[in-house]
Parts: C-alpha cells; sequence; structure tokens
C-alpha cells in the first residue's frame, strides 16, 4: 500500500503552477495576436511596418515599442472611414496622427491609455465635433492640434483631463464663438491658434490665468470688436496675430497702448 502524506497535494499543486503559467501566457499571447489582426487596416499596417512582424507575430512586448504612428488615407483604395476603440491598445505611443482621412467622428474611449502620448495631430478630417472626456486619459498631452476639420463648437470642458498641454490649435474649422472659460484648465498653455474660424468676438476672459501663454494666433476671422483689456495680466505675452479681421483702428489702437511690449501683426 502506498500511505499518501498530507504535504503530497500540496507537493503535486506546486508541479502545476508552471505549466498553469506556461498555458496562460500561451492564452494571452493568442488574444494579443487576434486583437492586433483585427484592428484598422491602416493601424495594422503601421505596427507590421514598425515591428517587422505579421500582426499574428506581434506580441506585448512588440507593441510597447511602437512610439509613433500615422493613420492617413492610401488612395485609391485604402481610405479610412472610421478608426475603433481599442485601435491603439497596448502601445508605446508618443506621437499620435490622423492625417487627411474620412473619418466623421472618433468614438469614447480612442485615446485610452495611451499616458505617454505628448503630441496628437488630428488634422486634414471630417469632424464636426469632439465629445466630452474624449482626450481624458492624455495626462502627459503636450500638443494638440486638430486644425483643418469642420467644427463647429467647443465646450467648456473640452480640455478635461489635459492639464499638462502647451500648444493648442484648432485652426481652419468653423468656430463662430467660444466659451468664457475654455482654457481655465488648462494654464501651462504657452501658444493658440484659432485662425481660419468664423469667429466675430472672444469673450473679455478666455485668456485670463494663462501665465504662460506667449503668442495667440486669430488671423483670418470675422473679429469685429476685442474687449480692450483681453489680454490683461499676460506679462509673458509676446505676440498676437490678428490680421484679417474686421476689428477698427480704434479697437486695435486701445489694445496695443495697453500692451507696449506684445509684438501685433
Amino acid at each position: 500500500m502506498v500511505r499518501v502524506s498530507a504535504a503530497m497535494p500540496f507537493l503535486y499543486q506546486k508541479r502545476c503552477i508552471p505549466s498553469a503559467l506556461v498555458l496562460f501566457a500561451i492564452l494571452l499571447q493568442a488574444c494579443v495576436q487576434t486583437d492586433v489582426c483585427s484592428r484598422t487596416k491602416q493601424v495594422v499596417a503601421q505596427i507590421e511596418n514598425i515591428t517587422q512582424k505579421k500582426c499574428a507575430e506581434v506580441g506585448p512586448e512588440d507593441l510597447a515599442k511602437v512610439t509613433t504612428i500615422q493613420v492617413l488615407n492610401q488612395p485609391p483604395e485604402d481610405f479610412v472611414l472610421e478608426l475603433k476603440v481599442g485601435d491603439f491598445d497596448g502601445l508605446g505611443l508618443i506621437s499620435l496622427s490622423i492625417l487627411n482621412t474620412s473619418v466623421e467622428s472618433l468614438p469614447d474611449g480612442i485615446f485610452r491609455n495611451l499616458e505617454k502620448l505628448s503630441q496628437l495631430q488630428i488634422i486634414g478630417n471630417q469632424l464636426t465635433q469632439i465629445q466630452k472626456g474624449l482626450f481624458s486619459d492624455l495626462k502627459n498631452l503636450k500638443t494638440l492640434n486638430i486644425q483643418s476639420n469642420s467644427i463647429t463648437e467647443l465646450s467648456s470642458d473640452f480640455f478635461m483631463g489635459i492639464s499638462e498641454l502647451e500648444t493648442f490649435s484648432i485652426s481652419t474649422n468653423s468656430l463662430k464663438e467660444l466659451p468664457e472659460d475654455l482654457f481655465q484648465n488648462v494654464k501651462k498653455l504657452r501658444q493658440i491658434d484659432l485662425g481660419s474660424n468664423a469667429l466675430e468676438t472672444l469673450p473679455f476672459g478666455i485668456f485670463q490665468n494663462l501665465t504662460q501663454l506667449s503668442q495667440v494666433q486669430m488671423a483670418d476671422n470675422y473679429l469685429k470688436m476685442l474687449p480692450d483689456n483681453i489680454f490683461d495680466h499676460l506679462f509673458t505675452l509676446t505676440t498676437v496675430v490678428w490680421s484679417n479681421n474686421l476689428l477698427s483702428e480704434d479697437n486695435m489702437a486701445k489694445i496695443r497702448a495697453k500692451n507696449p511690449k506684445v509684438t501685433f501683426q
């Protein structure tokens, strides 16, 4: 008779642990591979090009090494019509560009878990709006450029979650007005580009508390009047570009007089 000690079940359990871990790793790898291959076609192509592997061979460690991606139309056959949640999961992105596509909207969660992303360009697409919280996971974002879309308005919480932002451009869109508290949560902004929209005026307090602001671009709008004190207390401001608007000479003269160290173009 073989006598089984009380320690033997534990021994058997210990011997099973390595096998269980190996099985888990295999299942995880298979899941990642399926995930990569099911992403938007143009994203898959970028990952394969950067990693020099087919999507079925790409593992988590490969994804983490992908720091830059450009998603763009490649006519005549490869037009990006939409992007999916999960397209950028697991990537170690520092810079992401979505350029000249046919994308009309971006789904909630599209930028999830991209904590390292510092530069985001969404240029030349067909976007008409940006929903609340779209960028809220991008805690280290420094540059946001969404020029050349068809955006008609921005909400007060547009910048929710991206308090480290330093450069923002929304030029060449269809904005007619902006909320006064738009920039209240991005106090590190240094450069703002509002050029080539349909703005007729800007609220008095829109730039208040932007103590690091150095450049404002607002050319090629329909600005008829600006508050005389719109740039008050912006001690780091050096340049304002406001050409090709409808501002009166008297209005511009008063603003220049209050800001003698600023170059107006």
